[in-house]
């Protein structure tokens, strides 16, 4: 195989990673908001307007608390010199249910006090966050290859912020409920709602950060809950009668916010980069005049199916499970697996890290798995992403140009618009930008985060 410099050129452009950031200010509302918000009732979540539910006793009693969530020693496997304040445990969402999520929060390396909060979740529906981005993306830790222990991740989001990772939703990760039916018919009206319940009892729980800059973040279809969640704190604070959360931005990465841009820009991608026919690319442009009809569904799974042997997520990325011989036809593309993701299951799937993590091992019988059955996330190219910003029809404030880390390295591009919305991108990186390149996705949170928090405490 050749190795030029336009080759090698070529083999990046697929691992642009799209990062949508609305910036948030001290005002009612936060600008990019009702862009986001008429493309969202539009597209994915027709029905999402739950101004009702803020008006509800959000309150949930609980069992655990923050003294008996802290994580004692550190994590199995842990080195003494990764040693971060970390708490772990379940928020009771629905009492009479017995429905419960796990999250894992992290304080910051340094100065904890003076960092904003984020809660971050991640794509699916159904994958975790504890996964996807505590132990692989933009957390404290990567898991060794033998996967029973543990080192610190040098380029985490923890250098910026206080993290809570969420596994949401119901049955995903150590998420559970003691009604079976909590597992079935979930929409993004219940596990928005959950969400909501979850923030408000967690700051119950922690409610030092009660007053704290508060970011909720996203990736993939995680981002669709994201903004989900950001209307619900509007509603909520618009009410009155309680502290207000201090909200002040969304950060959304390889964002699913409207099906047909992402359907169109996911075809387009695999069509660039060499990986349909010319024939498979006429048919699914002619069958998807909408994306929810049935025959471009199916028109567009097998596209999907047509990417493997590659990783879905990761073009670059190796793959841990590729068994069939090389003539014979992967038949699901989302049951391929990255080697990382091996490593983080057989790490979490470990009874002493469940139990330093308080896991009730009783409600998850078939132990932890990094996305549920109802697993349905498809990879989101840049392409998607400029689709959906050219709905919103934006005004272009500052234009596409390059950004850099401070050893001057190329790290991506971005353009800002006057609408309060940045689009930036991560060069060389697959669906979580943190896995593949730290460093650059560590610059690009740390400019978002100075930027809004310096605009705040000039007001």
């Amino acid at each position: 195989m050749r190795s030029s410099s336009s080759f090698k050129a070529s083999l990046s452009l697929p691992c642009l990673l799209p990062l949508l950031l609305l910036a948030g200010l001290a005002q009612a509302r936060v600008p990019g908001v009702e862009f986001i918000n008429n493309m969202m009732v539009k597209g994915l979540s027709k029905d999402w307007d739950m101004t009702a539910l803020v008006a509800e006793p959000l309150v949930v009693p609980q069992t655990g608390s923050k003294e008996s969530d802290l994580v004692l020693g550190g994590l199995p496997g842990q080195k003494p010199q990764v040693q971060y304040p970390q708490y772990a445990g379940y928020v009771m969402v629905d009492a009479t249910a017995g429905r419960a999520l796990f999250y894992y929060f992290v304080e910051a390396i340094d100065n904890a006090t003076s960092k904003p909060l984020v809660l971050w979740l991640s794509s699916g529906p159904g994958c975790s966050s504890l996964g996807d981005q505590a132990l692989m993306g933009h957390g404290p830790y990567r898991v060794s290859t033998d996967g029973q222990t543990i080192y610190g991740n040098n380029a985490s989001l923890l250098q910026e912020a206080n993290v809570i990772y969420l596994e949401s939703t119901t049955g995903t990760g150590f998420s559970y409920s003691n009604t079976s039916s909590d597992y079935k018919g979930l929409n993004d009206r219940k596990i928005s709602e959950d969400n909501f319940r979850f923030l408000v009892n967690w700051l119950e729980r922690f409610p030092e950060y009660k007053e704290r800059m508060f970011f909720v973040g996203g990736e993939g279809y995680g981002a669709s809950y994201a903004a989900q969640l950001m209307q619900l704190i509007l509603n909520y604070n618009d009410a009155g009668g309680h502290t207000n959360i201090t909200f002040s931005g969304i950060l959304l990465g390889n964002a699913i916010i409207d099906a047909e841009s992402s359907v169109k820009g996911y075809l387009d991608n695999l069509w660039g980069h060499g990986m349909i026919s010319r024939r498979l690319f006429n048919v699914i442009n002619a069958t998807c005049g909408s994306p929810f009809t049935r025959s471009c569904q199916m028109a567009h799974k097998f596209a999907r199916q047509s990417v493997a042997p590659n990783y879905p997520y990761d073009f670059s990325a190796s793959i841990c499970n590729l068994t069939p011989p090389s003539n014979q036809p992967i038949q699901n593309v989302d049951s391929l697996y990255e080697c990382s993701e091996k490593n983080v299951a057989e790490y979490l799937n470990n009874p002493e890290v469940q139990k330093a993590l308080h896991v009730n091992p009783m409600t998850i019988p078939q132990g932890w798995r990094q996305c549920n059955d109802g697993d349905t996330d498809l990879s989101v190219p840049l392409h998607s992403t400029r689709y959906s910003l050219k709905k919103l029809n934006l005004t272009v404030a500052q234009k596409w140009s390059m950004w850099t880390l401070d050893t001057f390295e190329l790290a991506g591009r971005n353009e800002i618009y006057k609408e309060g919305i940045l689009l930036t991108t991560v060069r060389e990186c697959g669906h979580i930008a943190a896995k593949t390149h730290s460093n650059r996705s560590l610059g690009m949170y740390k400019v978002f985060l100075d930027a809004v928090m310096g605009q705040q405490k000039k007001q």
